[in-house]
């Protein structure tokens, strides 16, 4: 998850997008992926329940103010937010049928 934000981010900010538009632009994404079930969120082994809606909202909801002094809200560089405090991880289903956890 953090790999796509920072390919957005990064991308965004050359096109002097603001960060709001750039956050938007990343849950879209996310959403899309998951709506063609490319993608599932999912924590400590299970599969986030509710709808997509509300699985993302769970994320919005911890995402950390930006910018921020904490280093485990850092959303730039090794994005630390989404290894140390982001409420969920993804699943990638490839064409291939496997399911990889990140």
């Amino acid at each position: 998850m953090g790999n796509i934000w920072q390919s957005v981010d990064v991308s965004m900010k050359d096109m002097n997008e603001p960060y709001e538009i750039r956050k938007g632009i990343f849950f879209k994404i996310l959403e899309k992926l998951m709506k063609e079930e490319h993608i599932k969120l999912a924590l400590n082994g299970h599969f986030l329940q509710g709808t997509i809606a509300q699985q993302l909202q769970s994320i919005k909801d911890t995402w950390p103010t930006y910018p921020s002094e904490d280093e485990l809200d850092d959303l730039d560089d090794i994005g630390l937010w989404f290894l140390a405090k982001c409420p969920a991880g993804l699943v990638w289903f490839p064409p291939d049928g496997q399911e990889i956890w990140t």
